[in-house]
């Protein structure tokens, strides 16, 4: 079954980033599964959905007080989805960078997408 992704269909684009939000904050599989969805299909996404992505992961993985206490699962795994981001989507980063500017101050270990905002 193909899912049908559109600027237009806002009950697929609700039900993923709430999914993509719990995979996030998940210890198990799920994590894994979100991750590989994401890769799988970021061409097919339509563009707001690919910023809104890449804006909840650069806030998820530089929530400093997280961070710090190592209470990331699978954080590696999320940071090197951030990185494939960056390197199919650049504008799609530089994007997500400026939406999180105003929580710069309280994140941790993100720099490198923050780079792209100069």
């Amino acid at each position: 079954m193909k899912i049908e992704l559109t600027e237009e269909t806002i009950d697929v684009k609700v039900v993923l980033l709430c999914g993509l939000r719990a995979c996030m904050g998940s210890g198990s599989y799920a994590a894994g599964c979100g991750i590989d969805f994401i890769k799988s299909n970021w061409s097919d996404l339509p563009g707001q959905m690919q910023k809104n992505i890449a804006r909840d992961l650069l806030k998820w993985l530089g929530e400093e007080h997280l961070t710090t206490n190592d209470k990331k699962q699978y954080r590696a795994e999320w940071f090197a989805l951030m990185q494939f981001i960056n390197e199919k989507s650049p504008d799609v980063v530089t994007w997500a960078a400026g939406s999180n500017l105003c929580e710069r101050e309280r994140m941790a270990g993100v720099d490198e997408f923050f780079e792209v905002k100069k």
